[in-house]
């Protein structure tokens, strides 16, 4: 069984990755006690603060494997970055959305000036 999707944090700015290491520990011993594993390769770290992180970054692992610090991360579809900034999961789904109205573009049998239409008052954020 594997615990898919769970997100731990740490607040305190002081010696950050030890905190973080020991919270880790903690988050994988719980995860084998209740017969669940976390994989380590998936796992990573990302730094939230509205001023850059200064200073050396000890490495963080998990069963011996160096966790991966990034400036974003998915979390359930949502798309967070380092500064907790709303632009690169706007982006996502703008991609997410002309993808799928290019697909609807590409069948013969549909309306596309309904499409238009439809996407035009979706721009706009009005709903019929």
């Amino acid at each position: 069984m594997f615990a898919d999707d769970s997100t731990a944090f740490v607040i305190k700015v002081d010696s950050i990755t030890l905190h973080i290491q020991k919270a880790l520990k903690q988050l994988n011993s719980w995860a084998r006690l209740n017969c669940m594993s976390i994989h380590p390769i998936k796992t990573e770290i990302t730094f939230i603060s509205k001023s850059p992180f200064i200073g050396p970054i000890l490495p963080i692992t998990l069963d011996n494997h160096v966790i991966n610090c990034t400036t974003q991360s998915s979390i359930l579809g949502v798309t967070l970055d380092n500064k907790l900034c709303w632009i690169l999961h706007i982006k996502s789904i703008t991609a997410n959305f002309n993808a799928k109205l290019n697909k609807l573009k590409q069948i013969k049998s549909f309306d596309l000036s309904t499409l238009e239409s439809e996407a035009q008052l979706g721009a706009r954020g009005q709903v019929k």
